[in-house]
């Protein structure tokens, strides 16, 4: 039984000797062997083109990892930290409004349909009724 590492030095070999031709080559020498009824010689040429087609394959991409816990904990961390500073230098006023999301077309027709079926509720009444309640 011919080695592994026999098999791939052969491949290489072939490679370098035949080109874009060494598959074919690969190919050929199994039918001669096969032929002249060597079974054995046909398997060990069969294993050399398999391994030919191996090293002209491209390269596979590599799979992708989760992210670690550390590196989501950094990115957490750097965005609350860009929030801080936007913050403190005033940036967050600048800045374009946020598209308005469903929650917040709910949240504002919600609001604007009580202030219709409650005109009497003043928003400072409710202001006040919250902060007393949180001062209790």
């Amino acid at each position: 039984m011919v080695s592994d590492l026999d098999i791939w030095r052969a491949a290489n070999l072939l490679i370098r000797e035949h080109g874009m031709g060494a598959e074919l080559e690969a190919a050929r020498l199994q039918d001669l062997m096969l032929d002249r009824g060597d079974d054995e010689g046909g398997l060990v040429w069969a294993r050399i083109r398999r391994a030919i087609e191996a090293l002209r394959a491209p390269p596979r991409r590599p799979a992708k990892l989760k992210p670690r816990r550390a590196s989501v904990v950094r990115e957490v961390w750097d965005r609350l930290l860009d929030f801080a500073i936007a913050t403190w230098l005033g940036l967050l006023d600048r800045m374009a409004p946020l598209p308005e999301t469903e929650v917040d077309r709910a949240i504002r027709e919600e609001g604007e349909r009580l202030r219709k079926a409650l005109p009497w509720l003043d928003e400072r009444q409710i202001g006040n009724a919250i902060s007393a309640r949180s001062r209790q």
